[in-house]
């Protein structure tokens, strides 16, 4: 049976359903899910890292891992990445304005529809949108949706790449900074200052997970400390980016206090 349906037209947004070819299992559960909901998908095949030579792969830098990231490589990880980045580019295919990009364990709450469109028509939408989200880091409110959720932004760094919204100038800075591959995905992600995108999400995060176990694995064995210095000099000199960026480009400590101001 094909998985190939139509388009999200009535938000003007795809959506893809990433799914290895030897896992019809996990489509099989996201495709019920999406379609008791009512959200039309296409599948997008993953690319599996058991068939990657990570040595003549020329969308990863395992020069550039190994300094930033401070870890030997995993092949399932590089090949959730490119994966990724290829529906990104099939986005970018199309005229839509909008992309939900899901991984195949992604749990979907029933009224998802309802919150893809308010956040679809809310001024206070990011360039990146994240449904789903792996750390409780301060998330400052920046509008109301419906229910207990609020569309927030990050102080610090938010990671989480199942569930995610993106524009078309997202898209474009993604491909344009994040190939070839020196990071984990949803670390590369939050690079935005490089990127100069905003970075938002939804909370309490609509999306979780725990229906599979992760495809990944084991990610990568760290390397000896005395091997990690340049590691540890990009995170901190990253983490003063991202927060000179938080406060004085990006600036979502003025749009919480404007949503404040309002909820006054």
């Amino acid at each position: 049976m094909s998985w190939r349906l139509s388009l999200m037209t009535e938000f003007s947004c795809a959506c893809y359903v990433i799914n290895l070819d030897r896992s019809p299992d996990r489509m099989n559960r996201i495709a019920d899910n999406l379609q008791k909901i009512g959200l039309a998908y296409e599948r997008h095949p993953a690319v599996d890292g058991r068939g990657l030579d990570l040595c003549s792969q020329l969308d990863f830098d395992a020069t550039g891992y190994a300094r930033m990231h401070g870890k030997r490589p995993v092949a399932n990880e590089v090949g959730c990445y490119l994966s990724h980045m290829n529906a990104i580019k099939r986005f970018l295919q199309t005229d839509e304005k909008y992309c939900l990009i899901l991984e195949d364990d992604a749990l979907l709450p029933t009224d998802l529809l309802e919150v893809l469109q308010q956040v679809l028509s809310s001024p206070a939408q990011g360039d990146l949108t994240l449904l789903y989200g792996n750390r409780r880091m301060v998330a400052l409110p920046v509008a109301r949706l419906s229910g207990r959720r609020n569309i927030v932004g990050y102080w610090g760094k938010q990671t989480g790449a199942v569930a995610y919204l993106i524009n078309r100038k997202a898209a474009k800075a993604f491909l344009h900074h994040m190939l070839p591959m020196r990071l984990p995905l949803d670390h590369a992600f939050s690079q935005v200052w490089a990127m100069g995108i905003r970075i938002r999400g939804v909370h309490p995060f609509p999306v979780t997970t725990g229906a599979f176990d992760s495809v990944i694995g084991k990610t990568g064995e760290k390397f000896p400390l005395r091997h990690r210095f340049q590691t540890l000099r990009f995170r901190f000199l990253s983490e003063m980016r991202r927060y000179k960026y938080q406060m004085f480009q990006d600036r979502i400590f003025l749009e919480a206090i404007r949503y404040l101001r309002r909820k006054s």
